[in-house]
């Protein structure tokens, strides 16, 4: 009879429980919340969320502050008027 032999290679497969080593701000966020940061995915998800928020709250800040200012105002009174035109005149 004939011999079959299988030329085999040895590779080694990680398991499923083992996790890539989390680095910098992804690692930071799993300190912060272990339960719901798992994965590199999920850290990675977690970092645009929070840069969604904070470009949201820049744009809500720049947009709602400064000075109004409104159209058709009471103005300066005649008193006033009449000290800054000795100040300078027009």
């Amino acid at each position: 009879m004939n011999t079959v032999i299988f030329d085999e290679e040895q590779t080694t497969r990680s398991s499923p429980t083992q996790q890539p080593k989390l680095t910098g701000l992804p690692k930071l966020l799993h300190s912060l919340f272990p339960r719901l940061i798992t994965t590199q995915r999920d850290a990675n998800i977690a970092l645009l969320v929070i840069l969604f928020l904070c470009v949201v709250l820049i744009i809500f800040l720049t947009r709602s502050s400064g000075t109004k200012i409104i159209n058709g105002g009471p103005g300066p009174s005649q008193a006033e008027l009449e000290a800054y035109r000795k100040i300078q005149p027009f």
